[in-house]
């Protein structure tokens, strides 16, 4: 993550298997960068390879987002099998990349 000009990472996760449960949170539960609110950096790209199985279940999520002026990274997944099941949430399990700007003037 990223809170100023600079850029955040950039995320690689290589696994056999891989679970993703984001059951007893009530915060993002996942794989995340992202640059945040009056950030000017790019979120980072990320990268999940998974030789068996990849599950995203319960609010679980891979994602790349920003903010601000900067770009969200590309998010790439290769996975033997993959499961996403949201089944009983009332949030949505997410693979995403995303730009989420407020077009606001930073504050003086």
């Amino acid at each position: 993550m990223t809170f100023s000009i600079g850029d955040a990472g950039a995320i690689t996760v290589k696994a056999g298997n891989l679970l993703i449960d984001g059951e007893l949170s009530n915060n993002f539960t996942g794989i995340n960068s992202s640059a945040s609110l009056r950030s000017e950096g790019n979120a980072g790209s990320i990268t999940v390879n998974s030789k068996k199985l990849l599950s995203i279940v319960d609010k679980g999520g891979i994602s790349s987002s920003t903010f601000s002026i900067g770009n969200a990274g590309t998010v790439t997944v290769e996975a033997g099998d993959l499961l996403i099941d949201g089944e009983g949430s009332k949030k949505k399990n997410r693979v995403r990349s995303f730009i989420y700007y407020f077009n606001q003037p930073y504050p003086s």
